[in-house]
């Protein structure tokens, strides 16, 4: 799995220019922008907070699953920021965008880009900063730290957090917030922060789908 979202973020980067060229002649308005948009809170930190207040609540016996939940999801940000600042890609958003600004590089702001841009990725006080933070794309990765959580304690949800992953990915690059290959990557980090710190033992004390009332 993670080396299939790498490659189809590789595969993406070509295409990106043009997925987004489409998406911004989309008029994506009404109840299903507003659906869309609600739906690609799947992962934030209220739902984050909602998922685990249902979970202590309504399934005691897997509290302890939930210290995994937080500190893996602590770690998929982290690492997400991380990357972030190391490529300081800069959003579909400006005229220019799609560019890496590496480390040692510096961005130098067209005419044409009117939007507030930093000389630099890692100068995150900076007007602007989130401009060069496009790759990966945060909400894709909470919401795929979010979904392996969810599917490692009851199984039998596997394919509705798939499917909001997958809704909050193309939400993304539907509203020209991140290019395709940001959400691949963002949703291999969350992939990988899941494999890592929800440790087996989460896994074994799944309930294999939703827990019985008492």
């Amino acid at each position: 799995m993670l080396a299939g979202l790498l490659v189809a973020a590789a595969v993406c980067v070509p295409f990106d220019a043009k997925v987004i060229d489409w998406a911004r002649g989309l008029d994506i308005g009404g109840d299903v922008g507003t659906e869309l948009r609600f739906l690609q809170q799947f992962g934030q930190l209220s739902c984050v907070i909602l998922v685990t207040l249902l979970i202590a609540l309504q399934d005691p016996r897997n509290r302890k699953a939930l210290v995994d939940f937080w500190v893996a999801y602590g770690l998929a940000a982290l690492i997400a920021f991380i990357i972030k600042l190391v490529v300081g890609r800069a959003r579909p958003q400006i005229a220019d965008g799609g560019q890496f600004v590496w480390p040692w590089m510096s961005y130098v702001k067209p005419e044409s880009v009117t939007m507030s841009v930093p000389a630099h990725p890692w100068m995150i006080f900076e007007k602007g900063a989130a401009n060069l933070q496009s790759m990966p794309s945060s909400h894709t990765c909470a919401a795929a730290i979010t979904a392996f959580f969810i599917a490692t304690l009851y199984p039998r949800l596997t394919p509705i957090v798939i499917v909001l992953t997958v809704i909050v990915g193309m939400s993304r690059v539907l509203f020209v917030m991140h290019y395709p290959s940001d959400v691949c990557v963002g949703a291999a980090v969350g992939y990988l922060a899941g494999c890592v710190l929800i440790r087996p033992c989460t896994a074994s004390c799944a309930t294999g789908g939703l827990p019985a009332s008492a």
